[in-house]
């Protein structure tokens, strides 16, 4: 792969029952994609509220 090509990741994440704590993992997570170079192009959540992340 040359450095022009992009890399497309998609993540579901199954987070536990508890809301805040999910909420604080993804935040971190999140964090962390500039610092390699990524950035988040779409959030998606159930239907519940929950985040769901690709």
């Amino acid at each position: 792969m040359t450095t022009d090509q992009a890399v497309l990741l998609v993540a579901l994440v199954d987070l536990s029952a508890d809301v805040d704590a999910g909420q604080r993992y993804e935040d971190a997570v999140l964090a962390l994609l500039s610092r390699h170079g990524g950035e988040l192009e779409r959030r998606l959540r159930t239907g519940d509220g929950r985040p769901r992340c690709t």
